[in-house]
């Protein structure tokens, strides 16, 4: 089992919850690997089927494996030193003062394809700090490190679609949806890119 805590003594991506999205990938890959061996063991790789399906299912497995590897290996959440800490895939940090923070809470945010849930801090002025989808994290650790900073976390009713950006109208969302949803997105294409293959084979190859 790999632990929750990285080295650093930092909260980690949890392995568990990323294993939902991980697997379904997984099978996907499999399938377009699949496929490339029937339609090369017909008609070997000179078919452009074939060929498609090849781009498709390399261009998804690294784009979406080259994701998965940095943001679990760099992705932390910490408190240190009377601050609230999140370093991205990228390694990239930001700091936000304990002091700072008045309400932490947990919440379930519809954003027009189901709730998802997320932890929510925010400023004594009422701005959005963080909002950081628990997708990937497990609610549990999070909890405990921000109680060890003396912030009390709470459930809060989940905010519809159109009552998030009422309630936050200046909220910045490129910091927990945003660039995974570049990831993924290009993942997606070239699952599309290796589908498409599956139908070049029934319109071009019979």
């Amino acid at each position: 089992m790999i632990s929750p805590v990285g080295s650093d003594g930092a909260i980690r991506p949890s392995a568990s919850r990323m294993l939902k999205f991980v697997v379904p990938a997984c099978a996907a890959v499999v399938l377009l690997l699949l496929l490339i061996g029937i339609r090369t063991a017909i008609f070997g790789l000179t078919a452009p089927s074939s060929v498609v399906i090849l781009i498709g299912a390399s261009l998804f497995t690294l784009i979406l494996g080259g994701f998965l590897v940095l943001f679990f290996r760099n992705s932390r959440f910490f408190v240190a030193d009377g601050q609230i800490g999140m370093r991205d895939y990228l390694g990239r940090t930001q700091l936000w003062p304990v002091a700072d923070i008045a309400q932490a809470r947990f919440q379930r945010i519809d954003y027009g394809a189901g709730l998802i849930p997320a932890l929510l801090l925010v400023s004594r002025e009422h701005r959005l700090l963080v909002k950081l989808s628990l997708l990937s994290w497990n609610p549990a650790d999070i909890e405990r490190e921000l109680t060890g900073s003396g912030l009390s976390v709470h459930e809060a009713p989940p905010l519809s679609k159109s009552a998030f950006p009422q309630e936050f109208p200046t909220a910045n969302p490129s910091w927990s949806n945003k660039r995974w949803k570049q990831w993924v997105g290009g993942a997606i294409l070239a699952l599309v890119l290796g589908v498409g293959g599956v139908a070049f084979v029934l319109l071009v190859d019979r």
